[in-house]
Formats: structure tokens, C-alpha cells, sequence
């Protein structure tokens, strides 16, 4: 239970991360190559179906002020456990290393608004995904 509560703890420090905009800057988009899935390099498949453990929920601001509900939690897939964040059905943040504070998770930048601080309002259909680095820059 203590990995679990830490996991998602890095998983809420992620989306906090990701929703104060500490990933303003942005570098050339790393997508998964595979038509109708929006994943990162990496990241089975299995992903999408898999069971969502540890579920808490955060809430999201989007760039027109509103508020969503991002679900959090730990998926298994391809025998690996992943941190992940999800809203409107599609997940917007896959942390790899769930138990490593270090690691530092995939996001979904087409999920963002322009000026990678909110959600956007309406999120772009394809895939954008980055990892944020130390600083505000991402890779």
C-alpha cells in the first residue's frame, strides 16, 4: 500500500507539473508512431484496456478557466507497472517509473493549450507527447 500512495503521489506531482506550467518551453514532438493510438515511445498497447489501480482523483484547469476531473492511478501492462492521468477518456500523463521520483513522466502535449500551463479546450487529435525536464524545458 505504501508503493501504491507513493506512486500516486509522484503521479499528483506530475500533473501538478504539468498544470502550473512548468513545461512552458516545448522541443520537437516525440509521437508514437501507430494510427488510432495516442501513446508514448514505449508504451504497450495494453495500456488502454488495462485495470486502473489506486484511482484518486485532481482536478484540471483549462485555458478557458474551467475546471475537469483527471483521474490518477497505476495500469500494468506488458508486465510493467506505469503511473498514469487521465481525462476525457484519454490519458494525458504515463509516468514509466512510477516508483522512482526521479524518473520523469511522458505528457501529452496535444492535450495542452497553447501556452502549455492550462488543458486546451479542445485537445488536438494528434499525438504530441514530451518529456518535461528540470528547469521547464522538455525533451
Amino acid at each position: 500500500m505504501t508503493q501504491t500512495l507513493r506512486a500516486m503521489t509522484v503521479a499528483m506531482v506530475a500533473l501538478a507539473f504539468l498544470v502550473v506550467g512548468a513545461c512552458a518551453t516545448t522541443t520537437q514532438p516525440q509521437p508514437k508512431a501507430q494510427v488510432g493510438v495516442c501513446l508514448p515511445p514505449g508504451v504497450p498497447q495494453e495500456i488502454l484496456t488495462a485495470q486502473t489501480d489506486g484511482i484518486s482523483f485532481a482536478m484540471g484547469k483549462v485555458e478557458d478557466g474551467s475546471m475537469v476531473p483527471v483521474m490518477l492511478g497505476l495500469r500494468t501492462a506488458g508486465g510493467h507497472e506505469y503511473g498514469v492521468a487521465l481525462t476525457g477518456g484519454r490519458i494525458i500523463m504515463v509516468d514509466p517509473d512510477p516508483h522512482n521520483d526521479a524518473a520523469v513522466p511522458w505528457i501529452d502535449f496535444a492535450m495542452l493549450a497553447p501556452d502549455a500551463k492550462t488543458m486546451a479546450a479542445t485537445p488536438s487529435a494528434t499525438c504530441n507527447w514530451k518529456k518535461p525536464q528540470r528547469g521547464g524545458t522538455t525533451t
